[in-house]
């Protein structure tokens, strides 16, 4: 696997980031997938999604 995807000038596409990019767009699918067939109420979970997305960013840079 390339460490780097593409380069345009100075802005650089990391292979890294891709992955991680579709794994959150692929879990968060799935959730609401599942919630959907559970009855959840759709708005709420995807909401709880991206608080618990921003939750994860700010505690990441937190930790590290």
């Amino acid at each position: 696997m390339y460490p780097v995807l593409f380069q345009f000038g100075s802005f650089v596409v990391y292979t890294y980031g891709v992955a991680l990019t579709l794994g959150v767009i692929v879990a968060t699918f799935l959730i609401w997938r599942r919630a959907r067939k559970l009855n959840f109420d759709q708005e709420s979970v995807i909401d709880m999604i991206l608080f618990s997305m921003f939750l994860s960013l700010v505690f990441a840079r937190t930790a590290y």
